[in-house]
């Protein structure tokens, strides 16, 4: 069981690892994500830099590269209960530090998502909903994610899978697990939510995240070089 263990953190990690959002916009847009807006490898970023279309066909590849993993090991004849938190464990930690990506990575949470919808696809649905109210509501991207990620146990444990009954303690403690991860990744954010300084989404270019280095990528391009900005 060690190895098999072993064997999907290591093959789950790879998978999450898969630098999607710098992939894209590297291969169509000839951008290097990482130069471009807070310069994040990571959806968000993507829409801002780039658009809605790339930035959702990001999220969606994140959401797979998350939820994958983890539906083959629970496909696995024989296999542990907690395979699948093995699985869901490397694809979040891959995609946070990919090793394609010399150890760089975005804050996990499309592909938290994806893990969430493979292993409890109702818990995974209830969190994207409390996600999407709480951003309609407030448009700050970072307060819908620590807030969905909160509820995130809850709903693990209150809601049981399809035809399976109560989620495994396993699941339960993953959702726990991953929860804090996520909400940790994103400190940064928690601490211009406290100052009043996080931007909303949408706010404009210049406006679109404190951290931003480089303008965006059209204007980049047609500058001919970045632009720093102060």
């Amino acid at each position: 069981m060690v190895a098999l263990a072993g064997f999907t953190l290591l093959v789950s990690y790879l998978i999450g690892a898969i630098p999607f959002s710098f992939l894209i916009p590297k291969l169509f847009f000839g951008i290097d994500i990482t130069q471009h807006g807070s310069g994040n490898i990571g959806a968000t970023n993507v829409v801002r830099t780039l658009g809605k279309v790339p930035g959702i066909a990001c999220f969606v590849l994140d959401v797979a590269k998350g939820a994958g993993p983890v539906a083959a090991a629970q496909g696995l004849a024989h296999a542990p209960g907690w395979l699948p938190v093995v699985a869901a464990c490397g694809a979040i930690v891959g995609h946070s530090f990919s090793v394609f990506m010399r150890g760089k990575g975005g804050k996990a949470v499309a592909t938290g998502v994806g893990t969430i919808l493979a292993l409890n696809v109702l818990a995974g649905l209830a969190v994207l909903a409390v996600w999407g109210i709480v951003f309609r509501l407030t448009r700050v991207v970072s307060i819908a994610s620590i807030t969905a990620a909160a509820v995130l146990p809850g709903m693990m444990l209150a809601l049981p899978r399809p035809g399976l009954g109560a989620d495994p303690a396993a699941f339960v403690a993953y959702s726990l697990a991953a929860a804090v991860y996520v909400i940790f990744r994103h400190r940064s954010n928690i601490s211009r939510i406290m100052l009043g300084t996080e931007p909303r989404f949408g706010a404009g270019s210049h406006l679109a995240d404190p951290d931003a280095r480089i303008v965006q990528a059209g204007d980049a391009a047609g500058s001919g070089a970045p632009e720093q900005r102060p």
